[in-house]
Order: structure tokens, then sequence, then C-alpha cells
């Protein structure tokens, strides 16, 4: 792994190592990307902002860049996701509050309003995103009803903001759907992951099963080679106390056993 590999590698894990729940991972990748990436796109709107005499607005910028700043260092020192989460979605609100009275540089302001179903229910979930997202559906409904009856001076025509509505409302479905589909296949990978540790803890534990079968048999085997060596040395002596008995008994029997003999062969046996 080069020098700058290593280093994006360092920034995106938040300086740590991944943990074993995956999705907590990726979010922490993804929301690092997000940093890294809206840092510099905040730096130069506000240098535009700037330009054209947008004080407010490059206010509101540098906010967001504070914010982030914040976001990334929580993230490496606490490791707080939904912390982090809940101040990235601070940001886009207040981007997309922002982008509601200013109309984007160049008309691009609406365009990233339809990353903010998607990054609230991946970085929250399915309920609390969907309050995030219902908020925003508020403030555009509230800004289109203030627009009908105290009408604003807004720098694209109102109905954009109908449009802007029903579309945040598909992608909230198609949000939805998608974070359904990753949580139905995370919950088949957990049960898998799940079902893999309890076989490799059988697996392992029928191994210590055998390796203590093996070690009490290895056991048995040493000590009948220590019983057979203990015995073939107590059957050497045996025999030849053995044959000095048997040998004072034939001598007696045939009347020539001598009383040295007998000192003899007790000296022998001793």
């Amino acid at each position: 792994m080069t020098k700058v590999s290593a280093f994006l590698y360092d920034i995106l894990h938040s300086g740590k190592e991944p943990e074993i729940l995956l999705w907590d991972s990726k979010r922490i990748i993804i929301i690092n990307f997000i940093i890294l990436v809206s840092t510099p796109v905040f730096f130069f709107f506000t240098y535009l902002n700037i330009e054209h005499g947008l004080i407010l607005f490059a206010w509101s910028n540098i906010i967001n860049i504070l914010l982030l700043a914040i976001a990334f260092v929580h993230l490496r020192l606490k490791r707080n996701i939904n912390h982090v989460s809940t101040i990235i979605l601070m940001v886009l609100l207040i981007t997309y509050f922002t982008t509601i009275f200013q109309g984007g540089i160049a008309n691009t302001g609406f365009f990233w309003f339809f990353y903010f179903p998607l990054f609230a229910i991946m970085l929250k979930g399915h309920k609390i995103g969907s309050y995030w997202i219902f908020f925003l559906l508020l403030i555009i409904a509230g800004v289109y009803l203030f627009q009908l009856f105290r009408p604003l001076e807004l720098p694209y025509d109102p109905v954009l903001l109908i449009v802007l509505f029903i579309s945040l409302g598909i992608e909230t479905v198609i949000a939805v759907f998608i974070e359904s589909v990753r949580l139905k296949y995370d919950k088949q990978l957990q049960e898998f992951n799940t079902d893999l540790k309890t076989k490799v803890a059988l697996e392992v534990q029928e191994n210590r099963k055998k390796d203590e079968l093996l070690r009490q048999q290895s056991k048995m085997a040493a000590m009948g080679e220590m019983t057979n060596y203990i015995a073939h040395q107590w059957k050497q002596p045996l025999s030849t106390i053995s044959a000095i008995v048997q040998n004072l008994h034939v001598q007696e029997e045939l009347g020539i056993l001598e009383h040295t003999t007998i000192k003899d062969e007790f000296s022998k046996i001793e």
C-alpha cells in the first residue's frame, strides 16, 4: 500500500480499522467521502457568492464548512455515526434552505435536493430518515404557501417548488425501497455469518474433543509402554529367584543340600 492510498484509507475509515458490523463501516466511509467532496465545493461556492455580492449565502457556506469540520473530527475521535449523520443532514438542510431563496449559482441549486432522501434514509434509517425528509418537504410547502399569500422575490418560477415537492416524494419512495432491499440482504448476511460462527464453534469444539481423545490415547499408550518396561525389569530378577528356589528344592529332594549352599543362594537372592 502506497503512502497516498494509506493516507486516503486512514481518512475514509476515520483512523481506525473497520468493525465487524459491515454497514456501520460503510457509513463511516460514505460520511467521510461526503465531507471530503462537499468541503471544497462549499469553499468554491463561498468564493462565487462573495464575487456576486451574496454575503449572506457566503456566510451560510462558511457555517457548513465549520459543521463539516466538526463532523470529521467528531467521527475520528468519538466514532459516533448517529451524531455525525445529524450534522451532515443539518448541513444539507442549511444548503437547501439557502438554495430555495438563492436559486443556486448557474441555476444548479435544485440539483442537490435530489440527494437528500437517499442520504437521510441511508444515514438515519427508515423511521428517523423519513422525519428529516418530511421536515424538508414541510419547508418547501411552507415557502410555496407563503409565496401564494405574500409573494417573495424568488430567482425562479415558484411552480418549480411543486415539481420539487413531487420529485422528492418519488425519490423518498425509491430510497425507502433501496433501504428495504439493503436491510433484507444485510439480514441474510448477518444470519449467514451467525450460522457460520455457530458451525465454526461446533467444529472447533469437535476438534478439541478429538485432540483431547488423542492426548488421552497417547497418554495411555505411554503408560502401557512404561508398564511393559517396568514388568520387563521385574521379570528378570524374579525368574532368577524362581530358578534358585527350584534348584534348592531339587538338592533337598536328592539329599545333597548343604548349609553353605543355602547361604550362597540366599546371598544371590538378596
